[in-house]
């Protein structure tokens, strides 16, 4: 009894849900308050990334009454880039203060590859269209909007100056937007205005890499240090070598032989000769005197050539310690 009831309930319900389903109204979305959609102005750049890319920055005005509808800008409306009738790319406005409402920016970027294959002619004859989403119930007329003559094309035939254009560009608009919403979008900085962290958010989600594009509208750019080499001054080795040649101490031929540097050679031959002094020397002498031997053997291989300079002072500076400790705080007699 309980699954017939069960079943005669969904029945019941089933039939009221048809019966209903006419009254039901589908929610439409009104166009803004004239005159708008309205495209305030379109900048073009190329070479932005990449030699031969391109850049569109699209000024718009999409006002609406309080409230705004159900669906903000992203939902509502497309910017085109189009050739005659023929729509090479559509962006969606980024939603971020107002849900996108107001005064707003849209960015069409083309990579090289884009502008060579499409292709987006430098200069040529095209128009943006900013457009209701056609997928949405309007209560009116979808709302449109069409620029056919764009403010200016970039002249800078390199990407370093376009990116100082760009920057410049991307500013003047925060200042705008500022303006126009309450917010700091732009604040000083030691290298002058630069974004704000709202300016950043908001210019960074309109295309993808904008922060490269624009580098000097960013604080904490990425500047490039040159880093200069100063190459070692030889005149003290090349003298040393000039003092030696031909002597009994010019070992240039037995270093080539064995594959090695010839200071290399001297150096290893001078430090064992000085450590079998010292050793020797102790043993008649005792630790104390020994010690003292090893200041001038260092400096006589420094002057005859044998150490380079660098690791006679080194090696001086160590045993000038070790021969103090021995002197006066070790114990061990001669």
């Amino acid at each position: 009894m309980k699954l017939k009831r069960l079943f005669r309930n969904l029945i019941a319900g089933a039939i009221i849900a048809i019966l209903l389903l006419p009254s039901i109204a589908v929610l439409a979305i009104d166009p803004p308050n004239a005159p708008t959609p309205t495209i305030d102005a379109v900048w073009a750049y190329r070479h932005c990334l990449e030699n031969g890319d391109r850049l569109f920055i699209i000024s718009y005005v999409i006002d609406y009454t309080t409230p705004n509808p159900p669906e903000n800008v992203t939902e509502a409306y497309i910017a085109r880039f189009m050739t005659g009738t023929t729509e090479l790319k559509g962006v969606a406005p980024y939603a971020y203060y107002n849900d996108g409402y107001g005064r707003g920016v849209v960015m069409i970027y083309f990579t090289a590859n884009e502008a060579t294959t499409l292709p987006v002619t430098w200069e040529g004859a095209y128009k943006v269209k900013l457009v209701g989403n056609p997928t949405l119930s309007w209560s009116a007329a979808i709302p449109e909007t069409t620029c056919n003559t764009f403010n200016s094309w970039s002249a800078s035939a390199s990407i370093a100056g376009t990116q100082q254009e760009i920057s410049a560009r991307v500013l003047y608009l925060a200042g705008q937007l500022q303006s126009d919403w309450g917010y700091i979008m732009i604040e000083p900085s030691g290298a002058g205005s630069k974004l704000s962290t709202y300016g950043e958010n908001y210019f960074s989600n309109l295309v993808t890499g904008m922060r490269d594009m624009a580098p000097y509208a960013y604080s904490g750019q990425t500047i490039e240090v040159e880093f200069v080499t100063k190459e070692r001054d030889p005149v003290y080795a090349v003298d040393l070598a000039a003092t030696t040649a031909g002597t009994p101490l010019d070992l240039s031929g037995a270093a080539a032989s064995w594959g090695t540097s010839e200071m290399f050679l001297k150096s290893l031959i001078w430090i064992g000769l000085t450590v079998g002094v010292l050793v020797i020397s102790a043993k008649y002498m005792g630790t104390k005197p020994s010690m003292l031997l090893s200041l001038p053997m260092i400096a006589g291989g420094a002057l005859l050539g044998m150490l380079p300079l660098v690791l006679a002072i080194m090696v001086g500076v160590l045993a000038f310690l070790l021969t103090g400790y021995t002197l006066f705080y070790s114990k061990s007699g001669a």
